[in-house]
């Protein structure tokens, strides 16, 4: 009679189906997995934000080993490694999960390899000082930014900070051809981009303010609920959002006051001219009417991105939706049909102005 046999721990059967139940109930082992803040790493992953030892979870991992900067550290179980992770601020950690699931089998394993640029609050609030005083100007020039990256508050584990805000004034600068920028005008969103990748894992104002300006000039509105504490880019959101589906509540007028003395460069940064028209024309939507012809004035602006001109046109279709001016809502909700995310809005008002 045929004889399988369990290569762990030497039972007999005699169908191989019941071998491999056998395997599957008591020889089955399961990865081993590293959660920080509920989400699995990338193999290769940048931390830059503080990590507390609670949002750490390691599963199906009975041992670890670990090397620090290229140097072996000793093996480590997993609440040793738990309690590592917050410490390290300025590092690469390879990461070896073992989960030794049987004694006769070899273990599963997981790699992750960790850079650790974790900057401390009073680093980045050096760098934040310094960013408002020598970038947050209407006046901002290339030379400045070269002098904000000579600064010795941007230098050492918060130089990709300092880097992602400096993109940021790079792309103000490239899309409203001023500064002495060089590049051409299309440049400026990848530059937006790059400082959005690194910005949006901050949990910071200013890198918070930042971010949602440029999800704004890209019309991203995945994250429109979130106050930014800058009033006219909250009330902008609150203005734009019934366009896109969501109803968010208005700023207050407190709230809104606070920052309308500001004009274009707020207490934190420079905002393009483009996004600036928009703040604007947002900002008189609640009560003071605007005339028409200032909408178009706007739209004659020679730097906008297409992105900018949709934002113009919605607050326009709402001014003149609210003051009952069919001929001019019919006009600029035709320019949106195709402008995503504000087109199922446009088309639905549109058959309702069309009856």
């Amino acid at each position: 009679m045929a004889s399988h046999r369990c290569p762990f721990c030497d039972l007999d059967f005699v169908r191989r189906k019941d071998l491999r139940d056998h395997l599957a109930s008591t020889h089955r082992g399961e990865r081993p997995v590293l959660l920080i803040d509920g989400r699995e790493p990338a193999r290769n992953a940048t931390i830059r934000q503080s990590i507390i030892a609670d949002e750490i979870v390691i599963e199906n991992c009975t041992l670890v080993r670990t090397r620090k900067g290229g140097v072996a550290l000793p093996e480590k179980t997993p609440e040793e490694l738990r309690a590592l992770l917050p410490s390290e601020t300025n590092t690469v950690l390879e990461i070896d999960l073992l989960n030794k699931f049987d004694v006769s089998a070899e273990p599963i394993r997981q790699f992750y390899r960790l850079s650790l640029r974790v900057p401390g609050k009073s680093a980045l609030d050096r760098v934040d000082r310094d960013f408002v005083s020598i970038l947050a100007s209407e006046t901002v020039h290339m030379s400045d930014v070269d002098r904000f990256l000579r600064q010795s508050s941007t230098q050492g584990v918060v130089r990709e900070y300092a880097d992602a805000l400096v993109s940021y004034v790079r792309g103000v600068l490239v899309k409203d051809g001023r500064g002495d920028s060089t590049l051409p005008f299309g440049e400026a969103e990848g530059l937006y981009g790059r400082a959005l990748e690194r910005l949006q894992s901050f949990r910071r104002p200013l890198a918070n303010v930042v971010s949602s300006l440029v999800r704004l000039a890209s019309n991203d509105f995945t994250l429109v609920g979130d106050r930014t504490g800058f009033g006219r880019l909250d009330h902008c959101h609150a203005v734009l959002a019934p366009t896109i589906g969501l109803d968010l509540p208005g700023l207050s007028e407190k709230d809104g006051d606070a920052n309308r003395e500001l004009g274009r460069t707020m207490a934190l940064c420079p905002i393009d001219q483009g996004l600036d028209a928009v703040l604007c024309l947002a900002d008189q939507s609640d009560g003071q009417r605007v005339s028409f012809s200032e909408y178009r004035q706007a739209l004659e602006h020679l730097r906008l991105t297409r992105r900018d001109r949709a934002k113009i046109y919605v607050l326009n279709a709402l001014a003149a939706l609210k003051s009952n001016a069919t001929h001019e809502a019919r006009e600029a909700l035709r320019q949106l049909r195709n402008e995503y995310p504000f087109d199922t809005w446009a088309s639905s008002e549109l058959d309702k102005l069309d009856g």
